[in-house]
């Protein structure tokens, strides 16, 4: 770390502690007389003094950290609350800019502690990933800079008890956001809505259908876990949306449609070929099943013949994904 940037740092993150510190003392209160021993146990006031700035510059260091973190979830979510998220390679990629800006981070407490000079006392500990891939950190992009404070705070504290739950947040939040924003924040990160759009990848609903699924939770993934009855029949979804599209919608609840797509979105490769995908894993999977089925040839000939097939696939997928501009491993797409 520059000298003249852990200079300036000290300065401000000095002057935060002096904040957290310090006693509020009125401007008229009186003088305090001097106690008769002053410093019984230096060594006691030392290591208190050490132990009480080493907490608050971690809490400093907390709230930069969530910032960073938070900066970079926003860029997980798609521009509308029902749109599609990045897929697993996106969200690997954010991870490891999330990793180098914790090193960064921590490399700047530590030279902070360091140059404090509290050398016999207890050392700083690393700043770990509130978020990851797996486990989104909330959009916050469209609330006021107050309500972001709001949230900042109550992840602070919920970062201490363990991992952070978006319903409990949810919860909290209730009271001390505006009602708009309330209702914003909802529609964003309730578990539901996570969950929902990522049964829909594939779908591009528009908003209004994807609050109409909201009322038939299940129906595109039936092992979803909610228990939730639905409010509306297939019959009346079909209704409301369209027969076209319900009939789209049936077929994405298929599990080899279901696995074509999220094999697509993980890899960030473009949806619109889940079709193709499936078909052509179909129709491989009947070619390898026929030849190993084969009575009268030798196991070796029946290896040696999938072995060809297997690489007449892998240049198949090339042939036909490589073009879309996305680089990827075709051997995780073969059937």
């Amino acid at each position: 770390m520059k000298a003249t940037h852990t200079a300036a740092l000290l300065a401000l993150v000095s002057s935060a502690l002096l904040v957290w510190l310090l006693p509020e003392t009125p401007a008229t209160a009186p003088a305090t007389p001097p106690p008769a021993n002053p410093v019984s146990h230096p060594s006691k006031n030392t290591a208190d003094s050490a132990t009480q700035t080493l907490a608050a510059l971690k809490t400093y260091y907390r709230r930069e950290q969530i910032k960073a973190e938070l900066a970079i979830e926003q860029r997980r979510y798609g521009a509308n609350y029902w749109e599609t998220e990045l897929g697993a390679k996106a969200l690997h990629a954010l991870q490891a800019e999330r990793l180098a800006r914790l090193n960064e981070l921590n490399a700047e407490m530590s030279g902070v502690w360091r140059e404090m000079s509290f050398a016999s006392a207890e050392t700083t500990s690393a700043l770990t990933p509130l978020f990851s891939p797996e486990s989104a950190g909330p959009n916050v992009s469209f609330l006021s800079l107050a309500s972001r404070e709001k949230v900042e705070t109550l992840i602070v504290a919920a970062a201490q008890r363990g991992p952070i739950k978006p319903a409990d947040l949810i919860d909290q939040l209730r009271t001390l956001l505006p009602a708009d924003e309330f209702a914003d924040y909802v529609k964003w990160n309730a578990p539901a809505a996570a969950l929902r759009r990522m049964q829909l990848v594939g779908f591009h609903a528009s908003e209004k259908e994807f609050n109409t699924l909201a009322q038939h939770p299940d129906f595109v993934n039936p092992t979803s876990g909610q228990s939730t009855e639905p409010a509306l029949s297939a019959s009346e979804l079909e209704i409301l949306i369209g027969a076209a599209r319900f009939a789209e919608l049936n077929q994405l609840r298929t599990a080899e449609r279901q696995t074509a797509v999220h094999d697509l979105h993980r890899l960030g490769l473009p949806l619109d070929y889940a079709k193709w995908l499936q078909d052509f894993r179909a129709q491989a999977v009947t070619t390898l099943q026929a030849v190993w089925q084969e009575p009268h040839t030798p196991d070796a000939a029946k290896a040696a013949r999938v072995d060809q097939l297997q690489h007449a696939y892998r240049l198949s997928l090339l042939a036909t994904l490589s073009p879309t501009g996305a680089a990827f491993d075709e051997t995780e797409l073969l059937p």
